[in-house]
């Protein structure tokens, strides 16, 4: 496996906080829709899945920056600070 930019994986934080890893990647992707900018912190990557199957799933790995910014987002049912300048808007496909 090649060494990757990015220090934390999303499905490493839902299993911390006992989430669906493929539930936090969908809202990171919907996050990704209201914060494009947060796409220069990720990368889509490829990994084994837990439970010994040897699957394969997506996830993000991403940085700290990233992480805050989603984590927030996610916190406060899609909403920002003012001071990054994004307009609340629904994203297709539910909740974030």
């Amino acid at each position: 496996m090649s060494e990757c930019k990015y220090p934390v994986s999303l499905s490493d934080v839902a299993h911390a906080h006992k989430l669906s890893p493929s539930v936090l990647r969908k809202s990171f992707s919907r996050f990704l829709e209201v914060m494009p900018d947060a796409e220069d912190h990720a990368e889509l990557v490829e990994e084994t899945t837990r439970g010994g199957f040897g699957g394969r799933c997506l996830t993000y790995r991403v940085d700290s920056v990233a992480l805050a910014a989603f984590m927030y987002w996610r916190e406060h049912r899609g909403r920002l600070p003012r001071i990054f300048g994004v307009v609340r808007r629904v994203v297709e496909g539910g909740q974030c």
